[in-house]
């Protein structure tokens, strides 16, 4: 979910609007072409929602989202990447490895909120798609690990970089 070029051909912003013509949220979705099918497809970006909007307000987009690309001819809309089900899930945690790793996982889950992110996905019955990564040695995969994070926004680096500039008003 961090393909944030809003300039790209194809890029799609699906929006809710009140009553009043506030935005309650939106979705970015960038375009995403699969080989060997027809008409491409999107891949969800960002999703928002402003704290006041009702709840199930991203869900209700999403549904309307998929149900517009449908018609479109779209393959698929890619909802995020949702690392480690294979743990996450409770009916795939079938080994005390497994099982093991799981409890950890939810252990962590306030930091990283993969399990929330796995909860959320499942709601609109996905396919869901294994991931690998490969590595040279064992010893690479703490900064695979770190640069994982870091793209996905799960962990920023402290620093100037990330503090919020206040701008003062000239008097």
């Amino acid at each position: 979910m961090t393909i944030d070029d809003l300039y790209v051909p194809g890029t799609l912003l699906a929006v809710t609007e009140g009553e009043d013509g506030r935005v309650g949220g939106f979705l970015h979705l960038a375009p995403s072409p699969r080989a060997g099918r027809l008409g491409g497809g999107w891949s969800l970006s960002t999703m928002r929602r402003s704290p006041g909007a009702p709840n199930g307000l991203t869900e209700f987009l999403i549904v309307e989202t998929i149900a517009w690309a449908k018609k479109e001819g779209a393959s698929e809309v890619s909802l995020n990447f949702c690392a480690l089900t294979d743990f996450l899930a409770p009916e795939r945690a079938t080994t005390p490895l497994k099982r093991l790793v799981r409890r950890g996982l939810l252990l962590a889950d306030s930091a990283f909120q993969l399990e929330r992110l796995y909860a959320f996905n499942r709601k609109f019955f996905p396919e869901w798609r294994r991931r690998y990564i490969c590595v040279e040695r064992f010893t690479d995969l703490p900064a695979v690990g770190l640069a994982y994070l870091h793209a996905e926004s799960l962990l920023v680096p402290p620093g100037p970089w990330t503090r919020k500039h206040r701008h003062s008003a000239a008097a």
